[in-house]
């Protein structure tokens, strides 16, 4: 099943945060990603860190890590890093290499 996560980063902390963060320091590979309308393969993401807001609301960081193709995806990047960008991260489908004889992937 896919899915999509929707979530903006910026170079800025937010002054709003009610309480310390949740950290998670899991990492989830082989995702796409679309950042400031480039798409990529193949993306990290690891250092989770979720901090309470008001209202029910959650503010959530992690480092993404990304492999530009191009010249022209780093100069693109290279625009936006201290702005505020729209991140769409999306799993790979599973294949179903799972081995069933002791549960572990193939």
């Amino acid at each position: 099943m896919r899915s999509a996560s929707r979530a903006s980063f910026s170079s800025t902390r937010s002054s709003t945060r009610t309480r310390s963060a949740i950290w998670y320091q899991n990492e989830v590979r082989n995702l796409d990603a679309s950042i400031a309308g480039q798409r990529f393969h193949g993306v990290k993401a690891k250092k989770f860190e979720v901090y309470p807001l008001p209202n029910h609301q959650i503010e959530l960081t992690m480092t993404v890590y990304v492999h530009p193709d191009s010249g022209r995806q780093v100069s693109i990047l290279a625009e936006h890093v201290m702005d505020d960008v729209m991140l769409q991260l999306e799993p790979q489908p599973d294949l179903g290499l799972e081995d069933t004889r002791e549960g572990k992937a193939a």
